[in-house]
């Protein structure tokens, strides 16, 4: 890493144990509104709350710092993939989830 790069990322380890935590438990309350079917917009707001700092954070600082092109190039996947999930997290939260109608499967 270069010494640009660690003077900006300073990191308490408090502050990580805790972000760590609290991300933890919104991932895991997500998962758990989508495998009950119960308030998936919920669960998708959860969703879309982790995301966002996570793919700013992460990726986007990893995406601008990286050692080398390739790594810039796979960083920028990550970020892409991170808005990419998001974008369908907030669709989710505006639209829900309906179920699929059964199927007549016995036709003339």
């Amino acid at each position: 890493m270069s010494e640009r790069a660690a003077d900006v990322f300073v990191e308490h380890p408090a502050i990580g144990m805790l972000g760590w935590v609290l991300f933890t438990l919104i991932f895991f309350l997500s998962g758990i509104t989508h495998f009950t079917d119960r308030y998936p917009r919920l669960g998708a707001w959860l969703i879309a709350v982790f995301l966002v700092p996570v793919t700013a954070t992460v990726h986007g600082y990893l995406m601008l710092h990286a050692p080398d092109d390739a790594s810039r190039q796979i960083q920028l996947s990550f970020f892409l993939k991170g808005v990419t999930m998001t974008g369908a997290a907030l669709l989710i939260t505006q639209f829900g989830v309906r179920k699929a109608a059964p199927r007549d499967t016995a036709r003339p």
